[in-house]
């Protein structure tokens, strides 16, 4: 008893068979194309290289999978995470100058003492039991905060879908300011792909639900980018990935300032991990009648955070979009995702040396997509006519966020 509850994987070894494996590499052949290029958009709503969104999906992924509670809830970076991450970046300096203003490699130091902060955050709530204490969200807040997230990346990504020059501003007004006062000086071409991408994406899925849509579109945009030399057009490509296999990370040396600017986004990202990756794994359990330990899954959604840090990945949580695929996909067990996360090295391996030519607007695309997906007007309108108290929550979390 006590080597499975310090090893939760052990029980589902123990009776795991060819079967099941079976079942969860195919689902696990399902997910991953999926999750890269999710992971590679959240990398560029953090505000950082997309090749630290895909670290992310690969050691972080297993580690969270083989100490967490739930047996579908597949983990990685998500759009919330990524965005408090951006706040971070954009309002937190250490000697005077913001993170945002660092060279990348000076910058991204904090980012993985961020990724740590958080783990170390989450494993302590784990660990005292407060894995019940997500029951108390109001659904108002969380519809709220969807929302108000949908509507800021959409924003965040003006800049790069228009093809517009120039820094890009912190907060939704400036940005929408930025883009309607440069209206007159649209790149087209960054325009078309973005546009493109997302009726590829949408044509894809109506062919085929198994289908890897968002991989199939980004795949053909980027070679219609190639063919039509779009980088000669002023559209901003990814570039290439430096390193394959995610390089050993670091935080930065210890400093109780640094320490102590970077708690309370860190404290914010642990509670918003937490409550996303609570409350999909609580449904996810609910499809099939398992138990949910959440104090068990925020001590996995720590680890995996951990692990995140000392590889070079951004920090992130339970996702809803690759847990409900992971499930309609066949998996059986834990496992699945374990085999997802092992399955990204040998994707990026094979992407890497068509990356290089991924037009930005394109990424760009997926994100307007995935913010309008975001929004659930059923949700919405259920919390405007409930009670007098969910409305004003929900109109003060969104005017908040």
């Amino acid at each position: 008893m006590r080597a499975a509850g310090f090893f939760p994987f052990l029980e589902t070894l123990r009776t795991y068979s060819a079967r099941d494996f079976r079942a969860d590499f195919m689902a696990a052949l399902t997910v991953t194309p999926v999750a890269i290029p999710q992971a590679m958009a959240y990398a560029l709503i953090a505000g950082v290289h997309p090749q630290y969104g895909i670290y992310a999906c690969m050691l972080p992924v297993i580690v969270a999978a083989l100490w967490g509670s739930a047996r579908y809830l597949a983990a990685g970076p998500t759009n919330a995470i990524s965005m408090v991450i951006f706040s971070t970046m954009s309002t937190v300096s250490v000697g005077g100058v913001l993170l945002s203003s660092l060279p990348e490699e000076a910058r991204m130091t904090y980012i993985f003492g961020l990724a740590l902060l958080c783990g170390l955050i989450q494993v302590g709530m784990g660990l005292a039991r407060l894995g019940e204490l997500a029951n108390f969200i109001s659904y108002s807040v969380m519809v709220a905060f969807a929302t108000g997230a949908a509507l800021l990346i959409a924003a965040g990504q003006l800049k790069t879908v228009l093809g517009l020059t120039g820094p890009k501003p912190a907060g939704f007004f400036p940005q929408i300011n930025m883009a309607l006062q440069n209206i007159n000086q649209i790149n087209y071409w960054s325009l078309g792909l973005a546009v493109l991408t997302i009726a590829l994406i949408l044509v894809l899925r109506r062919i085929s639900r198994r289908f890897p849509a968002t991989l199939g579109a980004l795949a053909l945009a980027g070679a219609t980018g190639a063919l039509l030399r779009v980088e000669e057009r002023g559209v901003a490509l990814v570039g290439p990935v430096p390193s394959i296999i995610p390089p050993f990370s670091l935080p930065p040396s210890f400093d109780l300032t640094a320490l102590g600017d970077l708690f309370m986004p860190a404290l914010a990202i642990a509670l918003l991990g937490a409550v996303e990756s609570l409350a999909i794994g609580k449904q996810m359990a609910a499809v099939r009648g398992d138990s949910f330990d959440g104090s068990q899954e925020l001590i996995g959604q720590g680890l995996g955070n951990m692990a995140a840090g000392l590889t070079s990945g951004i920090p992130g949580c339970g996702s809803f979009t690759r847990s409900s695929l992971m499930v309609a996909s066949g998996g059986r067990t834990r496992m699945s995702s374990v085999l997802s996360g092992l399955l990204a090295l040998p994707l990026l391996c094979a992407l890497a040396p068509l990356m290089r030519w991924l037009p930005l607007p394109a990424l760009g695309g997926v994100l307007l997509l995935i913010s309008f997906q975001m929004i659930d007007r059923g949700a919405i309108r259920l919390c405007l006519v409930a009670t007098r108290i969910d409305r004003a929550v929900l109109l003060l979390t969104f005017a908040a966020t």
